[in-house]
């Protein structure tokens, strides 16, 4: 199965550069900030977004990772903003707070930023008293793009936007807009095996140069990519962590005041895209992941990995099947919506189609034979008592993605 997390990357590659993320020293003396930072002190632009009218993109405070923070947290945020946009070599004052803030606040801004692709994993944090200062490269050579380059990938990564937002209908609904970026992602990106073997000669494929640029990316790279597009298109979203057959990473969605899990890795599928992972509950998701805690900000304790935010997903109105009437939700309904799906299918052109089933119904791909629990040989004999001579189907397949609760028809 194409998963992995980034947080697990992020461990292989300070093990294998025999340094740690966080390293702690103590300096005799500091100059660090005797007040608060505010918005209005923040320098960093939003470089690889292009200007347009279509949509109002989402601002950079006005993400997930920032919002969840307090206001001390949130100038530590705004310094290390800044710092990182700059690409800033030494120490950097960071004010008046704890290790616990510090990590935290880079795990935010990491989140935040996927068009922040030259920031790195590890860092180097140092305590005066109440102080702390934090170390992102020793000097030019160690950020991972010099200026130069960066500025080249930017230019890259704007211009590819471009087309995109130019080539997107206007007026769209949000839950168009999501589904026009997961199908363009898809068809656009192939995940990238040698990169799980070789983490660090592939590091772009955990980032949107990656996944943008060279086509190939990790479960970070899909997501962050997935990430830029909703942001440009004015939708809430952030990224999510958590462990199946391994340690994942996808995203979450924001849509009319809802929240929705969006796993746009797992619908790229060997044979096809698919989206039994688009807009799904909490319930849905916990059929195949466990999901990373959240921070205990009681104990000041932050996990190996963890989430910033886990909203519950209950909602089911932006699903989509349930959308487009592709959901089983139970027993007796299974013949007439695999009918009538089936056979407006074929009278529009389409050669396939897929349904999601409810959790209570007890489906998963790959454990379940969907050919006998939906008795599928019977309802394309029913289809095509309907169809017309032309458009009758004599042979038919199903596939899907192991582990989730659907399958897809094809013929």
């Amino acid at each position: 199965m194409k998963r992995f997390s980034a947080l697990l990357i992020c461990c292989i590659l300070i093990l294998l550069t025999g340094c740690g993320p966080l390293s702690l020293l103590k300096p005799t003396n500091s100059s660090a900030p005797s007040k608060l930072m505010t918005e209005a002190e923040s320098c960093s632009r939003l470089d690889v977004y292009p200007e347009t009218d279509k949509y109002l993109s989402l601002g950079k405070f006005d993400r997930p990772g920032y919002l969840n923070l307090t206001n001390r947290q949130k100038s530590v945020y705004i310094l290390l903003d800044n710092a990182a946009y700059r690409q800033e070599t030494g120490y950097i004052e960071l004010g008046e707070c704890s290790q616990y803030d510090v990590e935290l606040v880079y795990h935010a801004l990491k989140n935040d930023r996927p068009e922040y692709f030259w920031l790195p994993y590890s860092y180097t944090v140092r305590t005066v008293g109440e102080y702390q200062q934090i170390q992102l490269a020793k000097t030019d050579k160690d950020w991972s793009h010099s200026k130069g380059d960066r500025n080249r990938v930017e230019t890259e990564i704007n211009n590819l936007l471009t087309e995109f937002i130019n080539g997107l209908p206007s007026e769209l609904s949000a839950f168009d807009r999501e589904l026009y970026a997961h199908d363009w992602l898809a068809e656009r990106i192939t995940y990238d095996d040698v990169a799980i073997t070789n983490p660090d000669g592939n590091p772009e494929a955990w980032t949107v140069e990656g996944a943008l640029i060279d086509r190939k990316a990790v479960c970070e790279g899909y997501s962050k990519a997935m990430q830029i597009l909703l942001y440009m298109m004015g939708i809430n979203c952030t990224n999510v962590t958590g462990v199946g057959e391994e340690p994942h990473m996808w995203n979450l969605v924001e849509i009319d005041g809802d929240w929705y899990h969006l796993d746009l890795t797992s619908n790229d599928g060997d044979s096809g895209i698919y989206h039994f992972y688009f807009n799904v509950t909490t319930d849905c998701i916990l059929r195949s992941y466990s999901l990373d805690p959240l921070p205990d900000q009681d104990l000041k304790y932050l996990p190996e990995r963890f989430n910033l935010t886990l909203p519950v997903c209950s909602s089911t109105a932006e699903n989509y099947h349930v959308k487009n009437s592709l959901y089983i939700a139970s027993h007796d309904s299974i013949g007439p919506t695999v009918v009538s799906q089936i056979c407006d299918a074929v009278r529009n052109g389409r050669r396939s189609v897929e349904f999601a089933t409810a959790p209570e119904m007890g489906f998963v791909f790959g454990r379940d034979d969907a050919l006998k629990t939906f008795d599928l040989g019977d309802h394309i004999s029913a289809a095509n008592a309907e169809l017309s001579k032309d458009d009758k189907i004599f042979t038919y397949s199903y596939g899907g993605i192991n582990g989730a609760m659907g399958f897809m028809i094809s013929w």
